[in-house]
């Protein structure tokens, strides 16, 4: 995947390798509709290509299954659109944008823990929006990590009865 600022200004800036870090900070610094995602597939069928797009460049597009990520409390709905009058309900029309460009899944996801900036862990509930929709129209899935368990090494001792200690 290739993302290029949409802004002539920032693509001059932009025209460097980013550190995953480097990325996501650089995008936190400006406008998510200032850039378009490029997905790029060397080869396969229409139907195994991967589009990752954001919520205001899918308006009027259509896909099989979509996934909506980060559907927690605090992020979708944004903080900062919260901050003013009538933003919430934007908020909300976005929410209904993305989850109507499902033609036969929707997977809505989201993080169970985060890191914090201090390194702390921190709970997350999901979105408002998810919590607003009637139950009877979601399945609910807990996925949980599976617990490999490491046998440790036999160690073996030298077999003389001095040992270094």
């Amino acid at each position: 995947m290739i993302i290029y600022p949409t802004d002539e200004k920032i693509s001059a800036q932009a025209r460097q390798d980013f550190t995953p870090e480097q990325l996501t900070r650089y995008k936190s610094e400006l406008n998510e509709e200032q850039f378009r995602v490029v997905t790029v597939v060397k080869s396969g069928e229409e139907d195994e290509l991967l589009t990752l797009t954001s919520v205001h460049q899918a308006k009027g597009l259509e896909w099989k299954a979509v996934f909506i990520i980060w559907a927690a409390e605090g992020k979708f709905p944004s903080p900062k659109s919260l901050r003013e009058i009538d933003s919430e309900e934007e908020e909300r029309r976005l929410w209904y944008v993305a989850l109507t460009r499902a033609k036969d899944e929707l997977y809505l996801t989201y993080p169970l823990l985060v890191t914090d900036y201090n390194r702390q862990s921190v709970l997350q509930k999901p979105s408002r929006f998810i919590t607003e929709c009637p139950a009877a129209l979601y399945e609910i899935w807990n996925l949980e990590e599976e617990n490999t368990a490491f046998a440790p090494a036999a160690i073996e001792l030298p077999s003389s009865d001095k040992y270094l200690n």
